[in-house]
């Protein structure tokens, strides 16, 4: 069983992208749960521009156990140079959200 439970925050481009990402974490068992917001503007500093672009935002809820197998999808996945990765480590569940966190990513964890 896992000893922590994460949030993981990236963003795309794209809702295609997005969906495309969440639905391999999915499949793989490497996330629970992957829900898609926006879009959302953001607006940041790249190669010494200010930027301000569309994006979706994925929050990945995952485990321990998944956390690096899940990082390495996405990064394979992700079109942009250098995607955002942020995580959060979640403090507290509800017991039942937690066995079914547990249920989803059993296969992965085991193997």
């Amino acid at each position: 069983m896992p000893d922590d439970y994460y949030q993981i925050l990236t963003t795309t481009a794209t809702r295609e992208e997005s969906a495309k990402i969440a639905e391999a974490l999915i499949d793989k068992q490497l996330a629970a749960c992957v829900q898609i917001d926006g879009p959302i503007e953001s607006i940041y500093r790249w190669r010494g521009a200010i930027q301000r672009e569309q994006e979706w935002r994925l929050r990945i809820k995952t485990t321990s156990d998944c956390r690096e197998a899940a990082k390495r999808l996405v990064f394979e996945m992700h079109p942009y140079e250098q995607p955002q990765w942020i995580v959060v480590r979640i403090d507290q569940l509800d017991d039942g959200y937690q066995r079914w966190i547990d249920e989803q990513t059993r296969m992965q964890a085991e193997t």
